[in-house]
């Protein structure tokens, strides 16, 4: 199995799903490149991967109080708004000691790490669903007004 960069590393995910969900991530820190670049056609890819496939699974299974089948669909959820978060902030995706990097972030929805903490404690709650709805929502709206000042610029 391919050795996971440290900045990848994470108690959350297994190295299984970090190879699957963070593959840009892995490319990045393994070739120490010094540019992060990623297009918007990238960022409108997670966005439709969130609202065409991972959500309408996620009220499906808990419509039918499949919580427990949600649990991978809610760590792929996780997954868009980490890489929507920090893409949007121009930063590759950091698992370890995620925390300490948000501080950072100009762009980022309110109250992000207690809300982030509280879904990746409890995936499988209905609320915390909820919670990340309207995170990538919220985030979903921080990057469509960094566009428009990008572009003003």
């Amino acid at each position: 199995m391919t050795r996971i960069p440290k900045p990848l590393q994470s108690n959350f995910f297994s190295e299984e799903q970090i190879q699957k969900l963070f593959p840009k991530e892995i490319d990045y820190y393994k070739q120490e490149k010094e540019n992060w670049v990623v297009s918007g056609e990238e960022f409108e890819k997670l966005l439709f991967q969130w609202k065409e496939d991972v959500f309408p699974k996620l009220q499906t299974l808990y419509s039918k109080r499949e919580v427990q089948a949600a649990t991978p669909h809610m760590k792929r959820g996780i997954s868009l708004f980490l890489s929507l978060l920090f893409w949007t902030n121009e930063k590759p995706v950091h698992l370890f000691e995620w925390e300490k990097q948000l501080n950072s972030f100009s762009l980022i929805p309110l109250n992000t790490i207690e809300r982030l903490k509280f879904i990746m404690k409890y995936p499988n709650l209905y609320h915390s669903m909820i919670q990340l709805k309207e995170l990538m929502l919220e985030m979903e709206k921080l990057y469509r007004k960094s566009l428009i000042m990008k572009k003003k610029q």
